[in-house]
C-alpha cells in the first residue's frame, strides 16, 4: 500500500505546454514551459529512487515549484501523510483495503477522480522525466539485448520493421495491449522503432495505463516514450498525462522535434566560433563517427569550414 501510495504521488507533478525556456540536462536543452523547475534525483534521499535511478549518469523530472516544495519537505523527512495535499488521496486508498468485490472498482474509479482534481486544481496535469543511462555500448552489453548498438544504426527499413515486430513477441504483445499484471496493463496507440533525419535509431511509443476492475476498465494516464542517444550514450524522455490529454502527444511531439532530434546540427556546425580551421574539423569528424552526421552532411559541413 505504501509502495501505491508513493507511486501516486509522483503523478502529482507538471502541467499545460506553453514553450517559454530552455533547460540544460546534459545532452539536451529542453524546451519547456516557463514555470517548470528540475528535479535532479541524485539530490533526494527516496529509497524507491535507487532501484528507478541508482546507475544512470543523470535522472530528472521537471515539475510545478509546488510539487518541488512537497518533493523537499519528504525529503527533510515529513510523513507523507503529513501534507495536506495528498490526504484526501490517502484517505481513498486506505479506505480500499475494506472495499468489497463488487465495489472495488467503483472505489478506484473515485480514486483516480481525486487524482485528477487535485492535478487539475494545482494545474500539473503533465509529468516529464529524462534519464541518460549511459554509454551506448555498455548499456546494451549489461542488458544483453541480443543486438548491438552498431547494427541498430544500420539496419534498412525491412530491418527496422522486422525488429519491431521481434520487440512485440518479447513483450508478448497481444491485440494491441500489453499486460503488466492480472489487475493492470498498456494499451497500445503506437509502438515505432525508425531512424531521425541524422539516421540516429530511436523507439517511439504511446499507450494508456489501464486498470482493470472487476466491472469496468480505467484509464490512468496516457503516456509516451522517446529513447534514443548522443554522442554515443542512450538516453530516454518520457510523459504522462493524467487529465486534459487532448494536446499532449502534439505538444510532446514539438519537444523532441525541437529539442531531442537535431535536425538543425548541420547548420549549428559551422557556428563553432574561437577556434581555428583543425579544430572546427576534428569537432566535425568527431560528431561524423558518434552518427549525428551522416556522410553527405559531413561533406556538406566540411566543405563550408574549408570556404
Amino acid at each position: 500500500m505504501k509502495k501505491l501510495l508513493f507511486i501516486i504521488f509522483f503523478t502529482l507533478i507538471f502541467s499545460n505546454f506553453s514553450f517559454s525556456k530552455s533547460i540544460n540536462l546534459g545532452l539536451h536543452n529542453l524546451d519547456v514551459p516557463n514555470k517548470f523547475v528540475v528535479i535532479n534525483w541524485s539530490e533526494y534521499n527516496f529509497d524507491l529512487l535507487d532501484e528507478f535511478c541508482g546507475e544512470y549518469d543523470g535522472c530528472y523530472s521537471l515539475v510545478s515549484p509546488k510539487v518541488k516544495e512537497v518533493l523537499e519537505q519528504l525529503n527533510d523527512g515529513k510523513s507523507i501523510d503529513q501534507i495536506a495535499i495528498l490526504k484526501p488521496i490517502i484517505k481513498k486508498i486506505n479506505k480500499l483495503e475494506s472495499t468489497n468485490y463488487n465495489n472495488f472498482g467503483r472505489a478506484i474509479d473515485s480514486l483516480f477522480s481525486s487524482i485528477r482534481s487535485i492535478l487539475k486544481k494545482n494545474n500539473s496535469e503533465i509529468m516529464l522525466n529524462y534519464v541518460i543511462y549511459g554509454d551506448t555500448e555498455e548499456v546494451f552489453n549489461k542488458n544483453n539485448f541480443g543486438i548491438s548498438p552498431d547494427e541498430l544504426r544500420n539496419m534498412s527499413n525491412k530491418d527496422i520493421n522486422y525488429y519491431t515486430n521481434e520487440i512485440k513477441k518479447e513483450l508478448n504483445i497481444s491485440n494491441n495491449y500489453y499486460e503488466i499484471s492480472p489487475e493492470m496493463g498498456i494499451k497500445i496507440k503506437s509502438l515505432k522503432f525508425s531512424m531521425s533525419s541524422n539516421k540516429t535509431p530511436y523507439l517511439f511509443f504511446h499507450g494508456d495505463l489501464i486498470f482493470l476492475t472487476p466491472k469496468k476498465r480505467i484509464k490512468a494516464t496516457e503516456y509516451i516514450v522517446y529513447l534514443s542517444e548522443k554522442n554515443n550514450k542512450l538516453f530516454s524522455f518520457d510523459g504522462a498525462c493524467f487529465a486534459n490529454c487532448s494536446k499532449f502527444k502534439s505538444s510532446f511531439n514539438s519537444i523532441i522535434k525541437k529539442s531531442l532530434k537535431q535536425n538543425n546540427v548541420i547548420k549549428n556546425v559551422t557556428n563553432i566560433i574561437d577556434n581555428d580551421i583543425v579544430d572546427q574539423l576534428e569537432q566535425l569528424n568527431s560528431l561524423f563517427k558518434s552518427g549525428v552526421l551522416t556522410k553527405e552532411e559531413f561533406e556538406k559541413a566540411k566543405k563550408k569550414i574549408l570556404n
